[in-house]
């Protein structure tokens, strides 16, 4: 309403009576590019004050600056602010006025809480003059300002009036802006920095780096490095979940709850983490943002003074860094312009360790698959990820093969010889499986498992099992007949087909491959009890072979514990010579 609209009246270097609209919440002013009025001239400090602006009611903050903040020549801390008011920030004169100026710049600010816009750019300004954030993209120096439409309103919860006691937090946005960062940016692509501790902070951060094998490792260190520099009783390193959620403690030291989780806020966290924002207070329970929170009552004298800056990639953000301490010590401008600048490097040593460790756990995984699937799968799982860390249940037809006899004539010949035959028969057979599709999933002596339709079914499941069981017969009758020491051995096979769960277990650098289900009991009761040389399948089996091989009854057969006897079938060849079943003698 008209009654409790007001504006800001700037003159100073680049301002010639530039006009702002007060929106409701806050409305920051400093040399820094995160203020929404930044002010260059060279008595304004980086974060130099503010007005909070709620319900017709305003007051004026000073943010702990050089040369302070003035209301009608006095110099103030906080002060309310009443129509017509003469403010003093740095080189600049602020007049407060009540009711609308229909050429003022308005609507600046996007929430109550006073952030800037997202993804809004901001005009070059020359060296020595004032400029408005966000806000004078269409308002040139010295004219009287802008219109601007106005935006529709937030649905960000108002804030109560501001309290009359001074509340010196600020807030910044964690985009690389701050000096030391900038600085960092410089030495990083070969440049020359203006402070020589900026050096120091990127040889402390890489060589962390370059010792560390895990995140947490590194994070551990990087924390040591920070405390060293920035004292504090509590330090938390905090990141993000994947899939969304409440932020989880990846790294702390200091004080914790019961539980064993740090004494912190989460609103603070989350308010970083969401809006890229660096949270930075000197007392938590004076902050107009957090002060009604459950948490912060909580928060004993000691860790009341709090800065908690993103940990961001421009693509996504990683966690956040929270540190606090004594409401008597709190933060300096240039600690947290350091945390900003460690934040800024950790951003990307994460994503780094992150991407060489993704690296190393695909290689894992891609030999594990190369093992036990073909390649055409291999690089098909790779690909889909719901693939690779997942157990499920699919409909797959299971092959159990073994040499019948094979232990007895192994124990009679030269270890050699039964080596070198059994890694030529082991390789046969995995060809076979992986010549049809097959996935083998069991090696254990001379005995293997393979199944077919895991992880990709196909409606030829059965049959490409059968085609490889016969295949794999092949295969082992010419690696005998080439070895006559070894006796008169022949490889036995049984089939059946049903819901079998399959997929990778244990720890990343330990995963097998595990096969789960009746059709795999079944399988293996019907090795055992198929004659030297033969391909049994069960009666789940056959009718889903169709015609393409010839089987013949082979009697009922005692498969399931307590169950009826069920039928059983002896695959002939590849090619059925009649339509009729027979039976075995």
């Amino acid at each position: 309403m008209a009654e409790h609209a007001a504006y800001i009246v700037i003159q100073g270097p680049g301002h010639n009576d530039t006009r702002i609209a007060l929106r409701e919440g806050i409305t920051s002013f400093g040399r820094l590019p995160s203020n929404d009025v930044i002010l260059l001239g060279d008595l304004v400090s980086r974060n130099h004050a503010r007005i909070i602006f709620f319900d017709g009611k305003a007051s004026l903050q000073d943010l702990g600056s050089h040369n302070g903040s003035w209301v009608n020549e006095e110099r103030i801390a906080t002060r309310a602010l009443n129509p017509g008011d003469a403010l003093r920030i740095g080189n600049f004169k602020v007049m407060f006025l009540r009711g609308v100026a229909g050429d003022a710049i308005a609507d600046f600010v996007d929430e109550a809480t006073g952030t800037a816009s997202e993804g809004e750019g901001m005009p070059d300004v020359g060296r020595g003059t004032g400029r408005v954030s966000r806000a004078a993209q269409s308002a040139t120096p010295g004219a009287k300002g802008a219109s601007l439409p106005p935006r529709a309103p937030t649905q960000t919860k108002r804030p109560s009036p501001p309290p009359e006691e001074p509340d010196a937090d600020l807030e910044r946005r964690s985009s690389g802006s701050s000096a030391i960062v900038k600085d960092i940016d410089r030495v990083r692509s070969g440049g020359d920095g203006e402070n020589p501790a900026t050096i120091q902070l990127l040889y402390r951060i890489t060589e962390a780096l370059s010792k560390a094998s895990a995140v947490s490792d590194y994070l551990e260190l990087v924390v040591s490095f920070v405390l060293e520099r920035i004292p504090a009783e509590l330090a938390v390193v905090l990141r993000t979940q994947p899939a969304g959620g409440e932020p989880s403690w990846a790294y702390s030291t200091g004080p914790t709850r019961r539980r064993g989780e740090p004494v912190i806020s989460m609103n603070v966290v989350r308010w970083a983490i969401s809006k890229r924002f660096t949270v930075y207070s000197r007392d938590i329970k004076s902050d107009l943002r957090f002060k009604h929170g459950r948490s912060i009552a909580e928060l004993p004298e000691g860790l009341r003074a709090i800065v908690c800056a993103p940990i961001a990639l421009p693509e996504r953000v990683l966690g956040a860094l929270h540190l606090s301490r004594d409401i008597g010590t709190p933060f300096s401008e240039e600690e947290v312009d350091l945390v900003e600048a460690v934040c800024h490097l950790v951003a990307a040593g994460i994503d780094r360790l992150e991407t060489r460790q993704r690296a190393v756990d695909d290689g894992v995984a891609r030999e594990l698959l190369a093992r036990t699937h073909a390649s055409e799968v291999v690089e098909r799982i790779m690909h889909d990820p719901k693939q690779k860390n997942v157990l499920e249940t699919r409909e797959g037809t299971v092959c159990f093969a073994g040499i019948q006899g094979f232990i007895a004539v192994a124990e009679q010949v030269p270890a050699e010889e039964v080596s070198e035959f059994l890694n030529a028969y082991l390789d046969q057979v995995s060809a076979a499986v992986f010549a049809h599709r097959g996935s083998l999933h069991h090696l254990l002596g001379d005995e293997i498992v393979a199944v077919f339709g895991v992880p990709y079914s196909g409606a030829d499941d059965p049959a490409r099992a059968v085609a490889a069981s016969l295949e794999m017969r092949a295969a082992f009758d010419r690696l005998i007949a080439r070895r006559p020491g070894l006796g008169p051995l022949r490889l036995s096979v049984g089939i059946d087909s049903g819901p079998v769960l399959s997929g990778p277990v244990g720890p990343t650098r330990r995963l097998e491959y595990t096969l789960i289900g009746e059709a795999v009991r079944v399988a293996a009761r019907l090795r055992a009890l198929a004659p030297p040389g033969s391909v049994l399948v069960s009666a789940n089996t056959q009718p889903l072979i169709g015609e393409q091989f010839g089987v013949r009854l082979a009697g009922k057969k005692q498969l399931r514990p307590r169950r009826e006897p069920e039928d059983v079938f002896e695959v002939t060849g590849q090619a059925p010579d009649s339509s009729r079943t027979e039976m075995l003698d």
